[in-house]
C-alpha cells in the first residue's frame, strides 16, 4: 500500500483483564516537549452501509464547521515549551473555527522552521493517495485524521501520520455502490489540497 509509510507502525495486540489493547508506534518518541495537532480530514465520516439515521446525524454535525467548507477540522491541539503547555485547543473550539481562523491556528501551530517540511509531507501524502486510487479506485478513508507532531524545544523535525483508520476501506464496491457517485467520496484529497494551500 503506497500510504504505508504514513501509517503508524503496528506491533500487535495485548490483552489484560479480558480487554484487548492495540500496540502502535509512539509518535512522540524522543521529543521533550511534543506539540501535537489532531486534524480530522475528509468531508464524510460514515461508511457506505451506515444507517440513514447516522448519515443524517453526521451531516448535521458538520454544518458550519471547516469539515464542510475545507474538508479539514482541528479536533485537538496542544503546544508545549520546556515541558509545559503554552496553548491548547479543544474539540469544541475546533468545531467553532471558521475558515480564516482555521488557517490562523494552523499557521501559528507549525513553526516557521518547519512550514516547508509540512507542505512537502502533505504533498507527498496527496501524491501517494492518488497513486493508491490509481491502483484501486474503490479505496476510501472515511473519518480519519492526520496527527502532526514536532518538538517545541527543538523544532527541526515534523512527523505526520494518518490515524483513526477504523473506517478505511480497500474497496467500497463491496457495498454495491457506484464509484462515480459523489456521495461516496471521502473528501480526503480535497482536504489535503486545502491543507497545503499557501495559507499555512
Amino acid at each position: 500500500m503506497p500510504l504505508a509509510p504514513f501509517i503508524p507502525e503496528f506491533f500487535g495486540c495485548y490483552t489484560k483483564d479480558n480487554t484487548e489493547f492495540v500496540i502502535i508506534e509512539d509518535l512522540t518518541s524522543g521529543f521533550s516537549s511534543p506539540c501535537i495537532a489532531d486534524i480530522k480530514i475528509g468531508t464524510t465520516s460514515w461508511d457506505p452501509d451506515a444507517p440513514e439515521e447516522k448519515k443524517s446525524r453526521m451531516k448535521k454535525k458538520r454544518i458550519g464547521t471547516t469539515t464542510q467548507s475545507l474538508g479539514v477540522r482541528i479536533v485537538g491541539m496542544v503546544m508545549q515549551k520546556n515541558g509545559s503547555v503554552v496553548k491548547r485547543l479543544t474539540r469544541n473550539e475546533g468545531e467553532e473555527l471558521n475558515d480564516p481562523q482555521f488557517y490562523t491556528e494552523l499557521k501559528n501551530f507549525v513553526p516557521n522552521s518547519l512550514k516547508d517540511s509540512f507542505k512537502s509531507v502533505i504533498e507527498k501524502i496527496s501524491s501517494l493517495y492518488v497513486e493508491t486510487l490509481d491502483e484501486n479506485p474503490g479505496f476510501r478513508i472515511y473519518s480519519s485524521s492526520l496527527l502532526v507532531i514536532y518538538d517545541g524545544d527543538n523544532p527541526t523535525e515534523i512527523r505526520v501520520k494518518i490515524i483513526d483508520l477504523a473506517h478505511c476501506h480497500s474497496d467500497i464496491r463491496v457495498f454495491n455502490v457506484s464509484l462515480s457517485d459523489s456521495a461516496f467520496d471521502d473528501g480526503f484529497f480535497s482536504g489535503l489540497n486545502n491543507l497545503k494551500a499557501n495559507k499555512v
